[in-house]
């Protein structure tokens, strides 16, 4: 370095040349310590050995003050990698005029090594103070830091340090994104939000440890582990470091839940609590609610040594009621089996957890009792049951999963329902299910419905010694039929999203001898005797006559969907006519000649053998309608108005 001495009244002192330090040490965050994640202790290492290159500088002292000037930019260089560059942008370096103490602006700029960040900063002004400095930055900075991968923040503030104390007070809200919380299998993505100041400096460091403090705004994140997403979550958080190693302390006071899984699990949900890092493990309890209803607690354990941890689900007592909570404000998988009004009580345990490298499993428990609602079926009697689930992502059951009910007011009052299933990522597996009905049982052989709602299934209704007669007539048929009919047989459907249900060479045959009575005004267009029309007159009153009094011996019937959501029943009937009071058809010989006996009506003699087959259709979805119909209007709903066409245009 060059250097001038003149004297002119004053003594004036001028240098120029380069000026390097070979090693320097600032240990603001303390020595290196055996737990430190290797971040901090990267930037403990860069603190404490470094280099000072300064490669171009010029010094002028005198009675006029002293100005510092840098000719070429300056660096720092510490020992474990990266760099640090500080290049003026406007006026000296340091000029001590009168009165002033400080600067001018520096831009200064960090390339990431082991122990400083990428990072770009704006220092628009700065000044030495008694106890040291104030400077304000303006930039952003992307670094690694424990967990957190992919941090990238951005502040205006105000750095200073003052007796040895290292502050920085934000000047508003810092926006930061995270990309992930590495946890191995078990990350959270997409972490994003702002800090914003408090009544304390942002940031506070001295004698080896540190504390940072700041209100949490918007923050989100996604736990692909868990197919859920965090969102709007308000709080306030305070970490701190030490030699005693890392410590948060981050407090909820609301956040917002959504599934990320399709079909979706269940409907947002709020979330308020505290999570705490300690010794390296991760703890949490949570309070979980949907509006103003209580739902249950979370808690979560983890610890950062082992990578190993989990987070329970606790929700004991989840009550439904009419003027309260109901089961399609949880979840959507309920809106086609779930009608309101519910009441009941329901109840979930669960888990998920989690060891290195990528062991990971979910379980959980769901218990329902006595749970009363309305189905498209009919009104639902104590639903009762528990559900074990071996994965809740996705969700999975164990085999043979059973639920009951103990009454089933569809057509006919159905009572021990039984249900056999099993779910797994695709689908809902029914291994069986059986109703007592009308004396008998209905049930269903072994099907497979796909949770894709797009898609096609199939099955087999059983029927086993049903009375037909009690099903007509609670169906609503009863002043048009009137039957005693034990039957059994199957009943193939196929479930299309755009056709409905359809029955497919269906089959049913009476197991014994019985009775069938239609009324005269059910008959209208139904074909009698072989297939032919029925005959006009006095054939046809015949016909009539046979259909109201018929004690069968064999019944039978083939059942097949048509178009338009009806139903055509085929049946074939072999018995006699047999009238509560014993019938002859007397005819003189002179009547019969004359064919006047064709004038009046005829009695149709008892014991008339009769072979008969009737061709039906019933309307399914005009039945459907009014059968949910009459279950609004048992539970006091008011009826759903005819939807209105748009107009013309």
């Amino acid at each position: 370095m060059d250097v001038d001495v003149t004297h002119d009244g004053a003594t004036l002192v001028t240098a120029n040349g380069a000026l390097r330090a070979a090693e320097g040490a600032w240990p603001l965050f303390g020595a290196v310590a055996p737990d430190d994640v290797p971040e901090l202790a990267g930037m403990k290492r860069a603190l404490g050995a470094f280099a000072l290159d300064l490669p171009g500088v010029s010094l002028a002292t005198g009675s006029p003050g002293t100005d510092v000037r840098l000719t070429r930019p300056a660096r720092l260089v510490p020992a474990n990698g990266g760099v640090l560059t500080l290049q003026p942008v406007a006026r000296a370096l340091y000029s001590a005029e009168p009165g002033q103490t400080g600067g001018g602006a520096l831009t200064l700029t960090a390339t990431r090594g082991q122990g400083l960040p990428d990072a770009t900063f704006a220092i628009p002004d700065w000044r030495l103070t008694p106890g040291g400095f104030e400077a304000r930055l303006e930039g952003q900075a992307a670094l690694d830091f424990g967990v957190a991968r992919g941090i990238a923040v951005s502040t205006t503030g105000l750095l200073a340090n003052t007796g040895g104390t290292l502050t920085y007070v934000a000047d508003g809200c810092l926006p930061f994104k995270v990309e992930r919380l590495d946890l191995d299998e078990n990350d959270a993505t997409d972490l994003s939000g702002s800090l914003c100041p408090t009544d304390a400096p942002l940031v506070t460091a001295r004698n080896g440890a540190w504390r940072a403090s700041a209100t949490m705004k918007d923050v989100a994140a996604t736990t692909p582990f868990l197919s859920m997403q965090f969102d709007q979550v308000q709080g306030s958080m305070i970490a701190t470091g030490s030699a005693g190693g890392l410590g948060l302390e981050a407090t909820l006071t609301t956040a917002r839940v959504r599934d990320t899984l399709e079909p979706k699990r269940f409907l947002p949900m709020t979330a308020s609590g505290t999570a705490r890092l300690a010794a390296d493990r991760w703890s949490g309890l949570f309070d979980v609610a949907r509006g103003a209803n209580a739902l249950g607690q979370v808690r979560l354990v983890h610890d950062g040594l082992a990578a190993a941890g989990g987070v329970t689900l606790d929700f004991p007592a989840i009550r439904f009621t009419p003027d309260g909570l109901q089961p399609d404000d949880l979840s959507p998988l309920t809106a086609d089996w779930v009608q309101s009004p519910v009441n009941g009580l329901a109840a979930f345990s669960g888990r998920f957890d989690w060891a290195a490298p990528d062991l990971a499993s979910s379980s959980g428990v769901l218990t329902i009792e006595d749970l009363d609602f309305t189905s498209p079926a009919g009104a639902v009697e104590g639903l009762n049951g528990a559900v074990t689930f071996t994965s809740l992502v996705p969700l999975t059951t164990a085999p043979g999963q059973s639920l009951s009910v103990t009454r089933l007011d569809a057509m006919a009052e159905l009572t021990d329902v039984d249900l056999t299933f099993e779910l797994d990522a695709a689908s809902i597996k029914v291994a069986g299910g059986s109703i007592a009905a009308a004396g008998g049982t209905v049930s269903v052989e072994p099907f497979v419905v796909p949770l894709d709602r797009t898609q096609p299934f199939s099955g087999v209704i059983v029927l086993d010694r049903v009375q037909l007669g009690d099903l007509v007539t609670q169906a609503g048929f009863g002043d048009k039929v009137s039957m005693d009919a034990v039957v059994s047989g199957r009943l193939p459907f196929v479930a299309d999203p755009v056709a409905g249900v359809r029955i497919l060479g269906g089959s049913l045959a009476a197991i014994q001898p019985g009775r069938l009575s239609i009324n005269r005004s059910a008959l209208t267009g139904i074909s009698a005797g072989g297939g032919g029309a029925v005959p006009p007159g006095t054939v046809e009153d015949l016909a009539y006559q046979a259909m109201e009094n018929l004690a069968f011996d064999i019944l039978s019937a083939d059942v097949n969907s048509l178009d338009e959501g009806r139903i055509g029943v085929l049946f074939r009937i072999k018995g006699r006519h047999d009238p509560p009071e014993r019938q002859e058809m007397r005819v003189g010989i002179a009547e019969f000649i004359s064919r006047k006996f064709l004038e009046r009506t005829l009695p149709l003699p008892s014991d008339t053998g009769i072979d008969l087959t009737l061709d039906t259709t019933l309307n399914v979805n005009q039945l459907l309608s009014d059968l949910l119909a009459v279950n609004r209007a048992r539970n006091g709903e008011a009826p759903r108005p005819e939807p209105v066409s748009p107009p013309e245009p």
